[in-house]
């Protein structure tokens, strides 16, 4: 088979800053994303959250999540990226693909020495299977990234509370899946904990258990995330933007969005245009 039709790509990262810092373009792809870091220092921002970049540090960026990396000054950055096709991350088992894109999801993770070894030679074998075009290509890396995400997943759990009840992950991802699905409708506690047979109180339960949070914080992180990629991105007028996420006037969207940010849309929108430039 062909490289060209492997929907996987690789690529290294190997970069010195000199005396000044460096900051990426923000950007995002209709890809998902591996980075894992062998040694470095700087920040990646991934939807508007800063994460430490380390030795031995792993980031998983979802199709459409924004990001950028900031390096200091005389810094020098090396690992890999691993890019594929979404095609290849439906094809994941649902506990592994379920690591990417959520917004309750936390996409950086920084692995113990002896899984960062682990990781370092399955990337070394997805390099050498993605640059050999032998036949057979597309299923084994698929389960190299299986593997890559597999230990991923068992230092995930390390950020999950010991105390989370048997079955509670699974009605939250299905209400994070409600959300995704009609985020920019706006409906209450009461539609969500209808949708997943619960009363709000339950709910209200769940996502504190979960999340730290209330029911009510959790839909509207979701909503503030959205409006941040949608005046990061789009060029419309704000009062469109407001409009498309269902407030009635641009004036209440004005106020969601400083109330959760401590800015207002056009101020948020000026300070990602400075980071661009």
């Amino acid at each position: 088979m062909a490289n060209e039709t492997i929907p996987v790509q690789f690529y290294p990262i190997d970069y010195h800053t000199d005396e000044r810092a460096f900051i990426s373009q923000p950007h995002r792809h209709t890809v998902a994303e591996i980075f894992f870091f062998i040694s470095g220092e700087g920040t990646h921002y991934i939807d508007f959250t800063a994460y430490p970049i380390g030795t031995a540090s792993v980031f998983l960026v979802a199709p459409q999540q924004v990001h950028y990396i900031e390096a200091p000054a005389h810094s020098h950055n090396r690992g890999y990226v691993v890019s594929f096709e979404t095609t290849l991350l439906d094809l994941l088992p649902a506990h592994l693909s379920a690591l990417f894109g959520s917004f309750t999801q936390p996409p950086a993770y920084q692995l113990p020495p002896d899984t960062a070894e682990f990781v370092h030679v399955a990337l070394a074998q997805l390099a050498d299977e993605l640059t050999a075009n032998r036949p057979r290509t597309v299923p084994i890396a698929r389960l190299l990234i299986e593997l890559l995400l597999t230990y991923v997943e068992r230092q995930a759990a390390v950020y999950q509370p010991d105390s989370l009840a048997v079955g509670a992950n699974t009605t939250f991802d299905r209400l994070v899946a409600g959300i995704e699905a009609d985020y920019s409708q706006p409906h209450t506690v009461q539609y969500y904990a209808d949708l997943l047979h619960l009363t709000p109180r339950q709910l209200n339960r769940l996502c504190r258990q979960v999340r730290q949070q209330s029911a009510l914080a959790v839909i509207h992180e979701r909503l503030v995330l959205e409006a941040k990629r949608r005046l990061f991105y789009a060029h419309e007028p704000i009062k469109e933007i407001a409009y498309r996420l269902g407030f009635g006037e641009p004036a209440h969207f004005t106020h969601f969005f400083r109330r959760l940010t401590g800015l207002t849309p056009g101020t948020f929108r000026a300070q990602m245009a400075q980071i661009r430039k």
